[in-house]
């Protein structure tokens, strides 16, 4: 079998494999690359999922967003969603808050815990489903209903701590 003679990255090899140029004949962005990026087309019509599991889309005044993942956790499970304190607390309160129509439609869901991570300060928040409908204040500050619930009401832990949930 005799070896392949290297190619100029310059030539052309197929329809959209050619570098884009500057006006300067300088090669720009990924497509100096030797080799096309393989791209795969996500399936139409399934589920999205992320690095934490299912995506729970909602809808809001500015449109549908994700509000979260809903993830499993042990045998159960749990609604996750990664906040920063500095942009997510309601500062009135000491609260986080949850859309209302997605965690409301958790126990339809079988969602049993709801799981924050603070990234600012990279602490875990808890509490049950139960627990923060019981508990939970309702507010709409332009962005769609929110459920706020006090920080002291969650169970926090330092990632590796044990931690129980309350109620």
């Amino acid at each position: 079998m005799q070896p392949q003679p290297k190619r100029n990255p310059q030539e052309r090899r197929g329809p959209g494999t050619r570098p884009a140029q500057l006006a300067s004949g300088t090669p720009r962005g990924r497509a100096h690359r030797a080799q096309p990026r393989t791209v795969y087309p996500r399936p139409r019509g399934k589920s999205r999922r992320g690095p934490a599991g299912v995506a729970l889309r909602i809808d809001t005044p500015q449109g549908p967003k994700t509000s979260g993942f809903i993830r499993p956790e042990g045998s159960a499970l749990e609604y996750f969603r990664a906040v920063r304190s500095s942009a997510h607390l309601l500062y009135a309160l000491d609260a986080f808050g949850v859309d209302a129509p997605a965690s409301e439609s958790f126990p339809d869901k079988g969602v049993e815990c709801i799981h924050l991570l603070d990234t600012d300060t990279e602490t875990h928040y808890r509490v049950s489903v139960d627990y923060f409908l019981r508990h939970s204040v309702v507010r709409d500050f332009g962005h769609g209903r929110q459920r706020f619930l006090a920080r002291r009401h969650w169970s926090q832990a330092l990632p590796g701590q044990l931690q129980l949930l309350p109620g």
